[in-house]
């Protein structure tokens, strides 16, 4: 017996990746429908049925093949489908459930956005910019995930939520590399010295489309953008508070 499940969001080149290396991969998926079977069958549920065979193809369905099955052309479009091949209708949902979860690492993966922010920040400020327990960036992409589901859709607000984000204490990188770049920009104005302390953001998400992801990074840029510039002045007054108090002469012996 044989069922035919359409994996979404798989593309044909995903293909490689889902079979894995010598097969690899589709052998994971078989193994981890089998721990779900015999782990079932060890309920004392499926009693009496014969141990079954398990067999997964995964094929690519052209648009023209999708066109001639299909009752309106307009919605037909090239897919991957795995087809299951298994007497056990058991054994079928196991491995239906084992190549939805394969098949969406495998598509979150392809649809992984980065970005790389830099801003002339000291390095020592960088916990001030955080907040505690990073709990400021974390209401920064909470708040920007609100406005994405409203300018959008609910789903990239969700996806939005789940954006990762690291900030590091770096050297200032060539002003060439980052102004030619797609995925790299400043924060404010560029650095006038390339020994100046910078801080990388780096901003990771998956499932949003590019167009929505930037928008994503450049609402959080201008929302750190005002934040890194009350951070640095204060820092600025701290220190030449500190300098002014060592250079100020009490007149005590």
């Amino acid at each position: 017996m044989s069922h035919t499940m359409v994996l979404d969001g798989v593309t044909s080149q995903m293909i490689p990746r889902l079979i894995g290396r010598n097969g690899q991969s589709i052998k994971k998926i078989i193994s981890s429908s089998w721990r779900m079977y015999d782990n079932y069958q060890g309920q004392g549920r499926g009693v009496g049925e014969n141990k079954p065979k398990l067999v997964i193809k995964i094929v690519t369905v052209t648009k023209a093949e999708a066109e001639a099955d299909a009752a309106d052309d307009d919605k037909a479009k090239a897919k991957v489908e795995a087809r299951i091949i298994t007497e056990s209708d058991s054994m079928r949902k196991f491995a239906s459930h084992a190549l939805r979860a394969a098949a969406k690492v495998i598509v979150d993966k392809a649809t992984g956005n980065t970005f790389r922010l830099y801003a002339e920040m000291p390095h020592s400020c960088i916990g001030m910019l955080l907040g505690k327990k990073a709990q400021t960036m974390r209401r920064d992409i909470e708040d920007i995930a609100q406005e994405i589901e409203f300018d959008y859709e609910p789903q990239y607000g969700e996806c939005a939520k789940k954006a990762w984000t690291k900030v590091t204490g770096t050297k200032c990188p060539p002003l060439a590399l980052i102004r030619d770049a797609d995925d790299k920009s400043f924060i404010g104005f560029e650095p006038d010295s390339p020994d100046t302390e910078v801080i990388e953001i780096l901003v990771s998400t998956r499932g949003l489309p590019p167009n929505v992801f930037l928008d994503l990074v450049n609402r959080l840029s201008e929302k750190l953008d005002e934040r890194i510039k009350r951070i640095s002045d204060t820092h600025q007054v701290t220190m030449s508070s500190i300098e002014d108090a060592l250079e100020f002469d009490t007149g005590f012996d």
